[in-house]
């Protein structure tokens, strides 16, 4: 039986299979295809101003090259995209895990924005639930699959929090 990605309480294993939430979209100006999504179908319109509908790549299940352009892009219904528009709905397809430890996402970049910098400050010192993993109360994302990086914190893929992975308490940001 193939494990679902999304109730994995550690890091996905490559070169093995799961299903993996998809949906039928354009990556970039590419053709449309099946990809991978990870977290809830959400905007983001309260804290970053960004409120088109939108997923986030699963990025343990991209291509190299896929997988270099993908850090913070979603996959949105903002129509001056080249994205499908309306996004369709996810579903379970097998996938290959091609990274046990996805790109980092790029906090120090997004710090300079005034937006992600209020959130950080809003979930600071938040006890985030159990699920799998610790569940991220930003959009609820379970963090089950996500590796501990060495100063013990789990970073949330989505936007960047960060858990420490013994107490469940949003760290403040660097």
């Amino acid at each position: 039986m193939i494990e679902r990605f999304d109730d994995l309480t550690e890091p996905p294993v490559i070169g093995r299979y799961y299903l993996v939430r998809c949906i039928f979209a354009t990556f970039n100006i590419g053709k449309k295809e099946w990809l991978p999504v990870m977290g809830p179908k959400h905007d983001d319109a309260k804290w970053i101003g960004f409120k088109w509908a939108h997923y986030h790549l699963n990025r343990f299940f991209l291509s190299d090259a896929d997988e270099e352009q993908s850090v913070t892009l979603p996959v949105s219904e903002r129509p001056d995209r080249s994205f499908n528009y309306p996004i369709t709905e996810s579903i379970l397809l097998r996938r290959k895990c091609r990274r046990s430890t996805p790109t980092p996402f790029p906090v120090d970049k997004v710090l300079k924005t005034e937006q992600f910098t209020a959130m950080y400050r809003h979930y600071t010192g938040e006890q985030c639930r159990r699920q799998s993993g610790w569940i991220c109360p930003h959009k609820g994302f379970d963090l089950g699959a996500m590796t501990v990086d060495p100063d013990g914190a789990i970073t949330c893929p989505m936007h960047g929090l960060r858990i420490d992975n013994e107490t469940g308490i949003v760290r403040s940001v660097p």
